[in-house]
């Protein structure tokens, strides 16, 4: 029942019957899941206390990007790399490092919902064919979620590790950085190797002045300084949780905004995207069923054999398994199902390999993560097309040397 129930979660999601948001499809699932008794109410306790300072520290993120977003924030960096590009190429590469940069410090969700409208706006009013413009977003998509593995904060299975293995922010970040870098290196140059073709030709951007940016250059600078020191507080206070930085910061963010007029609260609030809080713990509840009913559970011999075959073996295996994992799952329950089988191994690298995998493995798959979904919907939204088989051609082609190198880096 637990693996039916599993497959028609699926099902649902990736062909959306009736005009299902992903969020409501996941729902049902772990509805289902209850009603059939493969969770029960202790396990959905169990479920929430594991998720829910990743789900706080989400909520935040994504808050802390749209009050930014709303004074013109990323618009004002954007305008600051692109204001110089001469050729498309150039703009590639640029959008790129802006991607990785947004994704490390606002986490790969934040920075899909900030740079993926802001690069439709940039590109669709431009004299770009619709195949570089598919590049760009393709590109960009997969470099948001490459360079999610720089800090606790950067992606929420990063969160929901580094609490489940009492794993501090500045730890995290020292052992992430090698791993991390290279896979920002490697899929910048493959990227360009792979998108070479759609990217010959000159890009004129129309100049844009600081005040037609900034809505309030006070508040700029504010939002700089408070920005600074969160980070600060992220590395210096381990004994709080990052979650309840982030919270503090946030609302600090959003207060002080909503005093200087510059957004509107309300507007904030119902533009959350809420659908990602129901999915990642409704689709939590629909994995836990099949780890209940025994299925996962001989990944602990497969890991454990592998680990006994050398320690580079052992992270290779862990890696690849868990890419596999989050292409089918999503990577938020097949990271945590990674963990629970690892951790009895006692072996830190394994940690950060199943990390890796789960953050890479997402372009498998069209599920594969939340950033993934919301890059999807703001695509649809504004009536972008990219097919089923150009991602998976574009994940494919990309994901399994990019991961190679990085967990070789560990």
């Amino acid at each position: 029942m637990a693996v039916f129930i599993f497959f028609l979660t699926l099902f649902l999601l990736f062909l959306k019957p009736f005009g299902l948001k992903f969020g409501t499809a996941s729902l049902i699932g772990a509805l289902l899941s209850l009603v059939f008794g493969t969770v029960n109410l202790s396990d959905v306790k169990e479920i929430f206390h594991l998720t829910y300072e990743a789900n706080i520290a989400f909520i935040a993120l994504i808050v802390i990007s749209m009050v930014l977003e709303a004074n013109g924030f990323f618009k004002f960096i954007a305008v600051k790399f692109f204001s110089h590009t001469k050729n498309t190429m150039t703009l590639f590469i640029i959008t790129l490092v802006l991607c990785a940069f947004c994704s490390a410090f606002f986490a790969n969700d934040g920075a899909v919902l900030v740079m993926t409208p802001l690069l439709l706006a940039l590109l669709l009013g431009s004299n770009l064919s619709a195949k570089t413009i598919t590049a760009f977003m393709l590109a960009s998509s997969f470099m948001v979620d490459g360079a999610s593995s720089a800090f606790v904060i950067s992606n929420l299975t990063n969160i929901l590790t580094a609490n489940y293995f009492s794993i501090g922010f500045a730890d995290f970040a020292t052992s992430m950085f090698l791993p991390n870098l290279l896979c920002v290196i490697t899929s910048l140059i493959l990227l360009v190797l792979y998108f070479k073709k759609e990217l010959s030709g000159k890009f004129i951007l129309a100049p844009y002045g600081r005040s037609s940016v900034i809505k309030d250059s006070w508040l700029l600078k504010f939002q700089i300084y408070t920005l600074i020191l969160m980070f600060g507080c992220c590395f210096l206070l381990n004994f709080i949780s990052v979650c309840w930085i982030l919270l503090f910061f946030g609302a600090v963010l959003f207060t002080i905004g909503a005093i200087r007029k510059n957004f509107s609260p309300k507007t904030i609030i119902t533009n959350a995207p809420w659908q990602v809080i129901i999915f990642s713990v409704s689709i939590y509840i629909v994995v836990f069923g099949l780890k209940n009913s025994g299925s996962m559970a001989f990944l602990t011999q497969i890991y454990a054999f592998a680990l006994s075959k050398g320690e580079v073996v052992g992270i290779l295996s862990v890696g690849y398994m868990s890419a596999f994992l989050s292409s089918i799952f999503n990577n938020l329950p097949a990271v945590m199902i990674t963990n629970l089988n690892i951790e009895t191994l006692d072996n830190q690298s394994l940690i950060y390999a199943n990390l890796l995998g789960s953050n890479l493995g997402t372009k498998l798959s069209p599920i594969g993560s939340l950033a993934t979904l919301l890059w999807l919907h703001i695509l649809n939204k504004a009536g972008v097309k990219i097919s089923l088989w150009e991602f998976l051609k574009c994940g494919f082609a990309l994901t399994f040397v990019v991961l190679g190198v990085s967990l070789l880096a560990l």
